[in-house]
């Protein structure tokens, strides 16, 4: 990968990893008091155990994974290794549920470190499959980074709305 695509990759990869960390530790909301500092503090240590067992929770089963599925996509992008990728997906996640859990700010859930992990390794799946399809990595990934890049702009936009409409 040229050096000029391998930036832009590292800049939608720190956008991506903004947005997400906004949605999961803030949940999306625009003003800091809206946050909820020190108001929800739990700890969740058995996996896919639910206060309200109403239900399985698919929907935010899906959500955790289909949220992390761009960051295995990306550290495959940047050729870090099937296994370093998932490992830093899982840190990330880890990360993510004890800042949660220190501010206050969300129930920090094992299962969501395993859905979390479990959606970067079927990223790096899904990159490692397209590698084999399309024999020529180089231009798969620059066509990759348009579509992520392509992607980016609609979230930004998205999200811009979202602000937009709450301010």
């Amino acid at each position: 990968m040229d050096k000029k695509t391998k930036t832009f990759l590292v800049i939608l990869l720190a956008v991506y990893s903004a947005a997400l960390t906004w949605i999961i530790l803030f949940k999306m909301a625009v003003r800091l008091e809206d946050v909820g500092f020190g108001t929800v503090r739990a700890w969740n240590m058995i996996p896919f155990r639910y206060s309200e067992e109403t239900s399985f929770h698919l929907t935010e089963v899906l959500e955790n994974v289909i949220a992390f599925v761009p960051l295995g996509v990306y550290l495959g992008m940047l050729k870090t290794g099937a296994w370093k990728a998932i490992l830093i997906g899982a840190a990330a996640s880890v990360t993510l549920e004890v800042l949660q859990f220190a501010l206050g700010i969300g129930a920090a859930d094992i299962t969501d470190v395993i859905t979390n992990t479990a959606g970067t390794a079927i990223g790096v799946g899904i990159y490692l499959l397209l590698t084999h399809i399309f024999k020529n990595r180089e231009k798969l990934d620059k066509t990759l980074v348009i579509v992520c890049g392509a992607a980016t702009v609609v979230m930004i936009i998205l999200i811009a709305l979202l602000i937009g409409g709450n301010l």
